[in-house]
């Protein structure tokens, strides 16, 4: 469990004891750490802006960019079908969508069973659409936030993937036109380069979806 999250300058991310009086293990405050991070930077994203009921709200399916098949051809285990998890409209206008794909039949430590997900390795993907594109430019804005107060595990660094992405440690955030979305893998992998390969690969086929969605509408636009 975290008490608090990124909804404000004020508010504090920090990690609790683990149940009956222990403790959480590293690996497991880490899972913690970054399912609230990007839940409160999405959060504090959509609460930014008041336009709400003068613009059409859009939809999206977190479950839909991704499936399982690729997923395990990154990772290099198999890995269940998602499932979804809408937050669904926001104050702002915008629709917020989460999709979990979890290893299948994968053994669970005794220290791990607190853990998100019964402490089973796992890729999570939360997108938000924005009713434009101007709303959707704040969306990275709250990990900077966050990394001023010492709440992220590094400095975010900023990648060339989308429109605009970065890493913060435990996940890749990135725009495209009106939609954000966060991604993080915990899957364990010894043979990865370098941090966030995974993340940048899965990222690919997610813009790639998005922006095979928006090509009936991008055709009708130049008739």
């Amino acid at each position: 469990m975290l008490r608090g999250k990124v909804l404000s300058r004020q508010t504090t991310i920090r990690p609790l004891s683990g149940r009956a009086g222990g403790q959480y293990t590293v690996k497991t405050l880490t899972k913690l750490r970054a399912v609230a991070l990007i839940a409160a930077c999405i959060a504090q994203a959509c609460t930014a802006n008041t336009q709400a009921g003068r613009i059409a709200r859009p939809t999206i399916d977190a479950c839909a960019l991704l499936d399982a098949k690729e997923i395990g051809r990154v990772v290099n285990m198999p890995m269940e079908a998602g499932v979804r998890k809408n937050i669904g409209a926001t104050p702002d206008g915008a629709f917020s969508s989460t999709c979990v794909w979890a290893v299948r039949s994968e053994p669970v430590g005794r220290d791990e069973t607190n853990a998100p997900f019964g402490g089973r390795s796992f890729v999570i993907l939360n997108a938000i659409r924005w009713p434009s594109e101007d709303m959707a430019h704040r969306f990275l804005d709250p990990f900077y936030i966050a990394a001023e107060r010492g709440e992220l595990p590094v400095q975010p660094i900023r990648k060339n993937v989308g429109d605009a992405a970065l890493w913060w440690g435990d996940g890749l955030a990135v725009t495209r036109e009106n939609t954000g979305f966060g991604i993080s893998v915990f899957v364990p992998n010894s043979h990865v380069d370098r941090p966030g390969v995974r993340e940048e690969m899965l990222a690919a086929r997610v813009l790639a979806r998005l922006d095979e969605s928006r090509a009936p509408t991008r055709a009708w636009k130049h008739r």
